[in-house]
């Protein structure tokens, strides 16, 4: 995928003034013109749960209709989103960016929730652990300079944060409904790289993650990894906000 392809998908509203202009662009492919209004649609409703303003409602409404009418033009087209008159576009498999810590846990499990009962999809979450890295190395030397190999206390420290955000999720996901086929995973390494892989991996329609002013306390998603994300990733991108 194209970085300007990328960057249209992440802030549609900041690229075109009407979804109509989508089907005009003709630096997209088919396939990425669909994500680009999917990511109209996703805007849309995202805009009419968050506002009680009568004007800002309607104007979202809007936005759906006119998101879904472009939809309906490239039905005849790879990987189209199906409308069943009522604005709703298929997602299919939905990944979750799952920081089992997070403030926000709730809300982004409500709106995965929401969002697989609503499109009938396939739901799969992931936690991403930092690797354990150091530049020390875990030598003792006993009297007779014989030397011992430590225990890695990092690598402890990542296998314990494993186990925490397992027993977490076991919790968390106990009750989550509908689940299908979901899953946890769990992966050490760089946030934004696993996430992007694995929704390249499996691959997911639709990536949910929460989004903060500033960092989650866990320092696992921040701001810089939700803009690495949008900017890398080849599914449209659903952002769970803070209240307010």
């Amino acid at each position: 995928m194209r970085p300007d392809a990328r960057d249209k998908i992440a802030d549609p509203g900041g690229s075109y003034s009407a979804p109509s202009q989508v089907l005009e662009d003709k630096a997209l492919t088919v396939e990425d013109k669909i994500r680009v209004l999917n990511a109209f649609v996703l805007d849309a409703k995202l805009m009419s749960t968050v506002t009680s303003d009568q004007a800002d409602n309607q104007g979202a409404a809007r936005l759906l209709q006119a998101a879904t009418k472009a939809l309906e033009t490239l039905q005849d087209g790879p990987k189209a989103a199906a409308d069943d008159g009522r604005g709703r576009v298929s997602f299919r498999r939905i990944l979750v960016a799952l920081n089992t810590d997070d403030p926000l846990v709730d809300r982004v499990l409500e709106t995965a929730r929401e969002m697989a009962g609503q499109f009938e999809a396939s739901i799969r979450f992931l936690t991403v652990v930092p690797p354990a890295v150091s530049n020390i190395p875990n030598v003792a030397y006993g009297p007779a300079g014989a030397a011992a190999l430590l225990p890695d206390p990092l690598e402890q420290s990542s296998a314990q944060l494993v186990e925490h955000h397992r027993k977490n999720a076991d919790r968390l996901l106990a009750n989550f409904a509908p689940l299908g086929d979901g899953r946890h995973a769990i992966r050490r390494g760089i946030c934004d790289d696993e996430i992007v892989r694995y929704a390249a991996e499996w691959p997911a329609d639709l990536l949910i993650m929460g989004s903060h002013k500033h960092g989650w306390l866990s320092g696992l998603f921040r701001d810089s990894t939700t803009q690495a994300v949008i900017n890398r990733i080849g599914c449209a991108v659903l952002l769970v906000s803070e209240a307010g």
